[in-house]
């Protein structure tokens, strides 16, 4: 077996081509080629990132000219003739819709962002009170959530087959869509029921139509229904799925996700609360702010009635809110809606109290002046509660008692 070569005594040196020099610049010969040297890296860099946007440049005309080729032209083209041909097929019919482009609605009640991925990624559901904004009273209590209203399919080409040809053999395409009502059940399988990865969130409506659905008039007095959608597998074996569209209550649709929405809240505020106080720095590094966004969003629902330690305190003030104080103790307001000082009992604002309905003390409202607009509305306001409390027997009409007539003294 050869030796190795023994490298230990041998120097590695690298030279420089010089610079040419002049008479009396001998001795600054080192300090010149090593400033050459520099210039030419520095060169040599500015060429390297040069060709690498010229490299960047010439992909970008290539697929701009593959972008225009008469086969990209002809795809596009299909993809534009399905897209109105299913248009063209869907009548409206007052708050009804017949054929495939009927349009969908999805309202997310939840505190998250609700998103699709792979080829529809472009579609997107902001979190609840952002967006376009939709109010649900269900029970004494009201659900602000975000909707979005779907009109447009997503339509792509498929191959299936391939013509033979003498110059080359040519892929047959065929365009494939799903419906609007089929993108809608895409958010409800994958963030409620359905789809094997479902996160079991719940707190998703998904119907046919648009908003308007909520609010159509019902003369016979039924209760307010939709139409949900569901989705089936074709008989046929090609795994294709057919959407379409069942009547379900609203009252029912929306008791069955809230429970299933507050169900999901208690695993995550639970699972926080246990990251919270482990014993494990490991552990405790896996609270994020998804736990602290639905301990929030419980609290702010009433699910939770204190907020728990681990989670961060919401910023309830805001620069822009005008500060009230209390003009006995000077404590500050806490909420708009609140009346009443909750050291002193005093109001913050006595006509707004009093006209809010509430039972405000005579010397409290007898500082406004008598030629004001407040102490007209003050006035009305407590003579209107009056007349209402004769109607409901809660005040008699006094009336001074008769006096007995003292008999004369001739009698």
């Amino acid at each position: 077996m050869p030796e190795s070569p023994d490298v230990q005594d041998q120097e590695v040196s690298v030279s420089f081509p010089e610079v040419p020099l002049r008479e009396g610049e001998d001795r600054f010969r080192a300090g010149m080629n090593l400033e050459d040297a520099r210039r030419r890296e520095s060169v040599v860099a500015d060429l390297q990132r040069q060709i690498r946007e010229l490299a960047g440049t010439s992909a970008g005309e290539v697929q701009s000219r593959f972008a225009r080729s008469p086969s990209a032209r002809k795809r596009q083209q299909l993809v534009l003739h399905k897209t109105q041909e299913l248009k063209n097929l869907t009548t409206r019919h007052g708050d009804t819709w017949d054929g495939p482009c009927a349009p969908a609605t999805v309202i997310n009640l939840n505190p998250v962002k609700l998103t699709l991925y792979g080829q529809l990624q472009r579609l997107s559901i902001p979190p609840a009170g952002k967006g376009a904004l939709v109010k649900l009273a269900f029970r004494g209590r009201t659900f602000t959530g975000s909707y979005v209203t779907i009109t447009a399919p997503e339509v792509w080409l498929a191959c299936m087959g391939v013509t033979p040809d003498p110059m080359g053999d040519t892929p047959t395409m065929e365009a494939k869509y799903i419906p609007p009502l089929g993108l809608a059940h895409q958010f409800y399988s994958h963030y409620c029921e359905g789809a094997p990865d479902a996160q079991h969130m719940g707190g998703i409506l998904a119907f046919e139509g648009d908003l308007h659905i909520l609010n159509r008039p019902r003369p016979d007095g039924s209760k307010r229904s939709v139409r949900m959608p569901k989705a089936t597998f074709s008989n046929d074996g090609t795994g294709e799925v057919m959407y379409s569209a069942e009547p379900l209550l609203l009252e029912e649709y929306l008791r069955r996700e809230l429970a299933q929405q507050q169900a999901y809240a208690e695993a995550i505020i639970a699972e926080g609360h246990r990251y919270a106080n482990s014993q494990s720095d490991d552990v405790r590094n896996q609270l994020s702010n998804i736990h602290i966004l639905w301990h929030n969003f419980a609290l702010d629902c009433g699910y939770i009635q204190k907020p728990y330690p681990w989670a961060s305190s919401k910023l309830q003030d805001s620069p822009l809110i005008q500060a009230v104080f209390c003009p006995d103790c000077r404590a500050k307001q806490e909420d708009p809606e609140q009346y009443f000082c909750r050291n002193c009992n005093a109001p913050f604002d006595a006509y707004k109290a009093f006209m809010a309905g509430r039972q405000v003390s005579p010397d409290r409202l007898a500082v406004y002046d008598e030629k004001s607009k407040e102490w007209a509305d003050i006035v009305a306001e407590m003579t209107q509660r009056r007349n209402r409390m004769v109607l409901l027997g809660g005040e008699e009409t006094k009336t001074e008692p008769k006096r007995r007539k003292e008999p004369t003294q001739g009698a």
